[in-house]
Parts: structure tokens; sequence; C-alpha cells
């Protein structure tokens, strides 16, 4: 069952959903609005990715400003992260989407990774973010940037989310590929 904004905001005030910073003016119908945070990570080099040998690209931080933000270029991939952080309970799951207004001129939020687990605990969710239109795209901390839909399980999860690989992420990381080497 997906949550009305009723449902969400009796889930924040029962803690079975966690959203740090919270606003009543970011809950829509059915779903929640989070902002982009002002760090993003710019991969950077052409070489070969090969996750079973360990070959990943370098990332270059990037600190974005309200006053100069970040300009993503047609063709750009960047992972961002958003300025919430997210706690489920074992009885809820989320699916964070692109708005339609940044669709419309070519911004892709997520690229596959859009579900986030029951017991996701205290941490932000990375953003994957792709300008696929034609003109650069200015963007800004603190803007708008995806929604939250939040699933409600018609049973509690067992085990607890609690070994995930970004369990305790803080903050954007490059990816983890430990259990990709082990197929080499």
């Amino acid at each position: 069952m997906i949550l009305s904004n009723i449902d969400i905001i009796t889930s924040v005030k029962k803690r079975q959903i966690q959203i740090v910073p919270f606003s009543k003016d970011y809950v829509y119908p059915a779903s929640y609005a989070f902002h982009v945070d002002e760090k993003l990570l710019r991969p950077i080099g052409n070489d070969l990715i090969d996750f079973r040998k360990g070959l990943l690209p370098e990332y270059e931080e990037i600190t974005m400003t309200q006053e100069h933000g970040y300009v993503l270029q047609p063709g750009e991939f960047i992972l961002g992260q958003t300025h919430e952080k997210l706690t489920l309970s074992d009885s809820l799951a989320m699916v964070i989407e692109g708005r339609s207004s940044l669709a419309r001129v070519g911004l892709e939020i997520v690229q596959t990774s859009t579900f986030v687990e029951p017991n996701h605990t205290d941490s932000i969710i990375t953003l994957e973010l792709k300008n696929n239109g034609k003109s650069p795209f200015l963007l800004y901390p603190g803007m708008k940037i995806a929604k939250g839909i939040f699933y409600r399980l018609e049973s509690s999860s067992v085990p607890d989310y609690n070994q995930g690989t970004y369990i305790t992420q803080d903050e954007v990381e490059p990816p983890h590929i430990a259990e990709y080497r082990q197929l080499a």
C-alpha cells in the first residue's frame, strides 16, 4: 500500500519514518520532497571499470554553494546526495523518484537504484544525477530534486537491514564492490 500524505505524517509522528530535517511543507498527496545537498562526487578519468578486478574511477569531491551551484553538462553523470537523512521502520520501504519538472528538461535523478529497504537507518540517499538534455543544467544546494514514495509492507521485514553496504552512509560514497570481487 502506498502511503498518503495523512499516512506519511502519522508515520512520522509514530517515528516509523524519520526524516531529518522534516517539514510538513514538503509532504505531498502521496510523497515527500527531498532536496539535493551541497556535496557531489564527479567521476574522473576514462579508464575501464571492472568490478571483479576492483577497477573503479577516481572521484573528485565538489561542494556547491548557493552563489555558484554546479553546472551539469549534457551527458554528464555525477553522484549527489539528499540533504535529508532517512530512517525507516521494519514495516516501511521507499522508492525515490525524479520530479516531473526536472525530467522535462532532461535531468535524471536515479539511474536504477530507486528502492530504499525497510530499516534504512539515519542515512542520506545517494542520487545518481545525469543530464540527458541538450542544455547545461544549473544545480543549487537545497533545490527540490526528488520525491520519496512510501510503501507499507504486509508484514515486518526480518532480519533487520542492519548490514547493508551503505547502511551508515552520512555522505555520498563511491561504489562498494566487495560482493563483485568475490565472483573473480
